[in-house]
């Protein structure tokens, strides 16, 4: 990379390398285009029509109850639109070179840096936001803005968006035309980082060109906001960046990332993940062995009133089953706290029988798993506190009632205690989703956390611990003086983790950490993730049955796929998140199992045979596996096989994926190809209603093959599948199988030398 030249023309101001040039308005800042180089095309232009960085300020919240206080704001100010540009300065250094517009507009001085590194054809964004009025203010939000994309004729290109509940490769047409694509708008509070990577692809591979852009920062989370309109893709993001602003405070940001790409969108997802590598963000590299080969059965002990399930009424009951348990193929226990007080929620961290059933009854239960060779995980809750003044005002706000325990406090402890351990709303009153929500960012409430994590190994010898949503309360704390700026909490449970991790890891090196987000941001101090990001894809390769009804998820009843897209989707679903990530696949949880308060398995939502092709399938996919309790019920024999396979099967519990190595002529069959060492095997996952016979094309040159003959076994039943003449198949004859399915039937066929 040469060094960046800039120059001023026509009231524009050039800045570039020999990769990229930037077009900037010099009067405006505004960011107008960014070129090609290589091509000399503009991917990037008509900026002139957006603002690129749009504050949003002061302002009222109108419901501080809830998870929505960020989107409840009215009545607020935009800064941006009106910038103008009082200079600008260029710098070199190691990692680049950066271009700082210096704007204004009113009492807000916004400095933005462009930085193009040396590693790639990239840009990076920051911000400083300095405040100059003399009454205080509340910064709420910004937004980054590129300039619209273009990489070709509409009809050429394909919208990418990795991780999130829509088709891979999409046409770019399919997109609407000046309206959001709600495909990669995250729920409410479950935005980039937490969940998904934030990355949006425009690809054109009749070109061998791709765009990727995305954000990436340990303290904020972000909407992907994407519009096609006249002059092409918008495509930005809603950092949620806030803060309490006295006359002269200042903030810094730093974390977009726009980069070209002269590759097809795989090749180029293959740079997105090394780019992980290069900012030093890894999953856990330390990860324990045993978390790679988990099997865990997810329970409650005892059940809220309106709780259908109540499999494990006492700690006894789960001590009693313990070998049935260990029996079906489970190597690992999740114990949920109650739900009681009421809802998920904390009374006393210290009050095991409260939490958990009982004490001794929870050294019983660990001590009976660590005899049958059985790891523990409890559920630890990080959101908030319930008392009755929380309940008195859900009710009020909400409008329905809580079933309140016997045990609950008017005011908390904590609150009493520590009232710096909670958020505050910008009027000086507590701030709840349905608990009151617990600073992540306090110092004190950390200390207290760790020494919570650290109890529990240190006194019943649990070997780890399942965590609930960590970015769970997208909101502010509005607290006059705090040390850090407002929005720090939302993501302040990352580094409170890491020092978890640490902490715990003295006292037993083997612990595993796990959480139910599936983003990037937490991997570095949990081993595993949840499949919340996957979840869309059973009720789009399957329609729910169930008359009661079904609680979509990121995805709606239209989002409509086939087993023939599920292998580029997963790719790049690997491809997305950092190296050594993993994820813990499930059908049943006990959050599916309440969503829409159903109350419902998979196999009422989508019926047993259904179920039992998509448990398959979470079992083709390797890594460790989750079923909450009952799942089972009426189909343990078919259980206890798939979990049997994957735990003696080293290809499909540690073997290699390559999810797009197989062709299949039937669209609802899915055939990921595994391999470990010698051993090869072939998960078929027929997830058609009809009777079928698919032809797989098999990649002999992927497969480690030995010899010219070998038979076809599938492990489900040990029978061997016929060959064109006996039982055996030429290494030539592979490249055409042809395999008999029946409604949604699961084969794992193992190919072994004859």
């Amino acid at each position: 990379m040469s060094l960046c030249q800039s120059r001023e023309e026509n009231g524009r101001l050039f800045w570039g390398d020999d990769r990229l040039e930037l077009v900037f308005d010099r009067a405006s800042g505004r960011w107008l285009a960014m070129r090609d180089l290589a091509t000399g095309e503009n991917v990037l232009h008509h900026g002139a029509q957006q603002a690129p960085v749009l504050l949003r300020v002061n302002g009222v919240t109108t419901a501080t109850v809830g998870r929505a206080h960020c989107w409840s704001v009215v009545d607020t100010e935009s800064v941006g639109v009106k910038t103008i540009c009082t200079g600008y300065e260029c710098a070199q250094s190691d990692r680049g070179a950066t271009l700082t517009l210096h704007t204004e507009e009113g009492d807000w001085l916004l400095d933005q840096r462009y930085t193009l590194t040396r590693a790639a054809a990239r840009v990076e964004r920051g911000l400083r936001i300095e405040y100059r009025g003399e009454s205080p203010a509340l910064l709420r939000e910004v937004e980054l803005r590129v300039p619209p994309a273009t990489l070709g004729p509409v009809g050429e290109c394909f919208a990418e968006a990795p991780c999130c509940p829509t088709k891979a490769h999409l046409p770019l047409a399919h997109l609407p035309v000046g309206e959001y694509w709600d495909r990669v708008i995250a729920p409410v509070g479950n935005a980039a980082p937490g969940w998904f990577p934030g990355l949006l692809g425009i690809d054109n591979p009749s070109r061998e060109l791709a765009l990727g852009v995305w954000v990436f920062t340990e303290d904020e989370t972000a909407d992907l906001r994407v519009m096609r309109g006249d002059h092409g893709t918008q495509i930005g993001h809603a950092v949620m960046l806030a803060d309490r602003f006295s006359p002269g405070h200042a903030i810094e940001w730093q974390g977009q990332y726009v980069q070209l790409f002269h590759k097809q969108w795989l090749e180029a997802l293959k740079d997105f993940q090394a780019w992980y590598d290069e900012i030093g963000y890894q999953a856990t590299p330390d990860r324990p062995e045993w978390a790679r080969k988990a099997r865990i059965y997810e329970l409650f002990v005892g059940h809220a009133p309106e709780r259908s399930v109540n499999k494990f009424p006492e700690m006894d009951t789960l001590a009693a089953d313990l070998p049935r348990i260990k029996a079906l193929g489970f190597n690992a226990l999740e114990i949920m706290p109650h739900m009681s007080f009421p809802s998920y929620s904390v009374v006393d961290f210290h009050d095991v029988g409260l939490h958990y059933g009982s004490a001794e009854g929870l050294r019983k239960v660990v001590a009976g798993a660590h005899e049958l060779g059985m790891k523990v995980l409890l559920d630890v809750i990080l959101h908030g506190v319930m008392d009755r003044e929380a309940v008195a005002a859900m009710e009020k706000t909400m409008g329905h009632s809580w079933l309140v325990n016997e045990r609950l406090p008017e005011r908390h402890p904590y609150r009493v205690e520590h009232p710096e351990w909670f958020m505050q709303t910008e009027f000086g009153t507590p701030s709840a989703t349905y608990t009151w929500a617990f600073d992540h960012a306090n110092e004190s409430w950390r200390d207290f956390m760790v020494e919570v994590f650290c109890y529990y190994v240190r006194e019943f010898d649990v070997d780890g611990f399942r965590v609930d949503a960590l970015a769970w309360m997208p909101i502010p704390n509005w607290a006059e003086g705090l040390p850090y700026r407002a929005s720090a909490p939302i993501c302040g449970s990352r580094e409170m983790s890491e020092r978890v991790r640490r902490e715990v890891h003295k006292i037993k090196p083997d612990a595993v950490f796990y959480t139910e987000t599936p983003g990037a941001l937490f991997m570095r101090a949990y081993d595993l993730v949840y499949n919340y990001d996957c979840q869309w894809l059973y009720s789009g390769l399957v329609t729910p049955v169930s008359p009661r009804g079904f609680a979509y998820t990121m995805a709606s009843a239209t989002e409509r796929i086939v087993a023939a897209d599920v292998g580029l989707w997963l790719e790049q679903h690997r491809l997305a998140k950092p190296r050594g990530a993993m994820t813990v696949h499930h059908l049943d949880s006990h959050d599916t199992n309440e969503w829409g308060g159903l109350m419902q398995y998979r196999r009422e939502a989508f019926g047993e045979q259904a179920a039992r092709a998509l448990f398959g399938f979470c079992c083709s996919l390797g890594g460790p596996l989750m079923m909450f309790q009952g799942a089972e019920d009426g189909a343990e024999e078919f259980y206890r096989r798939m979990l049997r396979l994957v735990n003696e099967l080293p290809a499909l519990r540690d073997g290699s994926i390559d999810y797009l190595a197989i062709q299949v002529s039937d669209a609802n069959v899915f055939a990921p190809l595994r391999v470990y060492d010698r051993q090869i095997v072939v998960p078929v996952i027929h997830l058609g209603s009809q009777a079928i016979q698919a032809s797989l094309s098999l990649p002999l040159e992927k497969m480690p093959l030995q010899g010219q003959a070998y038979r076809l076994v599938d492990r489900m039943d040990d029978t061997v599948l016929p060959g064109p003449s006996g039982d055996t198949w030429a290494v030539e004859q592979l490249r055409n199988l042809k395999v008999e399915l029946g409604p949604y039937q699961v084969r794992m066929i193992e190919i072994v030398p004859a």
